[in-house]
């Protein structure tokens, strides 16, 4: 009798033990996607002055800046993510989730960012030709 007691206690102590150590994982997942999230909407604040033709204007190094700092972010949730540890089958899929958009969004990030680096390395007279396409027509 006393065994079982014994047996049903240590059974509670490891199944605590796991919660507390998936609730851990769960706060940093959670932390990780914040991170992921911050990097999306300063991206789509980028895209949306990019809409705009760069208007109003700001200065070069803050246009850099405005596509740098979320790709940083994109980068950095990508290492906390692939460094997530102890990550159960009921979190497992979440996290594949995550890192297949992540992958996706930092490829449209590093998009924007070499369409910054070629804007930035014309001459600010011929910048604004950037932004429109132009169609020529096959001639017979």
């Amino acid at each position: 009798m006393n065994s079982r007691v014994i047996l049903n206690w240590l059974s509670g102590k490891k199944r605590k033990i796991e919660y507390y150590k998936q609730s851990k994982v769960i706060a940093e997942y959670n932390n990780i996607v914040a991170i992921y999230n911050e990097g999306v909407t300063e991206l789509n604040d980028f895209i949306y002055y990019r809409n705009n033709q760069f208007m109003p204007f700001i200065s070069d190094d803050k246009i850099k800046k405005m596509v740098d700092d979320p790709m940083n972010k994109l980068l950095n949730s990508q290492e906390l993510l692939n460094n997530l540890q102890l990550v159960n089958n009921k979190n497992a899929s979440s996290v594949s989730a995550v890192k297949k958009v992540l992958l996706k969004t930092i490829k449209h990030a590093t998009e924007q960012r070499e369409f910054v680096a070629k804007y930035l390395s014309k001459p600010k007279g011929t910048r604004k030709s950037m932004f429109s396409k132009t169609t020529r027509m096959a001639y017979r």
